[in-house]
């Protein structure tokens, strides 16, 4: 279930290995990435509101034909109920994606709450009511 229908977090941008993955209001992009080795994911969040009195964990699903096959979820560096309004929040991750050698895969972001599994809102243009916000395609070599 989703909760904080007015929401205030966007995800402002994110780039794989360096290159540019995700714009907010921009078209979906496809990359192409070496699956041998790990991909790092940096990603600049955005709260436009006030801070939440919650904490909620960062989920990235990378999804084949109907199936997600593997995950990055991660509890971010600096918790959510830090993110202070209108100030840009940058985290980053690394996910092994080696078992999804030539594959391509949608790249999924949301947030959610540890305790219940609550998914909180997001503002981006796009974002779906299960949840999730499409990033873009990963073509996996």
């Amino acid at each position: 279930s989703l909760q904080f229908k007015g929401a205030s977090f966007i995800l402002q941008k994110a780039t794989v290995n360096g290159q540019p993955f995700y714009q907010n209001g921009e078209a979906i992009k496809t990359l192409e990435i070496n699956g041998a080795e790990p991909i790092k994911i940096d990603y600049e969040f955005l709260n436009s509101g006030e801070p939440l009195k919650r904490n909620f964990n960062v989920f990235v699903h990378f999804e084949g034909k109907r199936a997600i096959v593997a995950q990055g979820d991660f509890e971010p560096s600096i918790p959510t109920s830090s993110w202070v309004k209108d100030k840009p929040v940058s985290l980053s991750e690394s996910v092994s994606l080696s078992n999804e050698r030539d594959s391509t895969l949608a790249v999924y972001i949301g947030l959610y709450d540890t305790k219940d599994g609550t998914r909180a809102a997001m503002s981006n243009k796009g974002f779906s009511s299960d949840g999730r916000l499409p990033l873009g395609i990963l073509k996996v070599k």
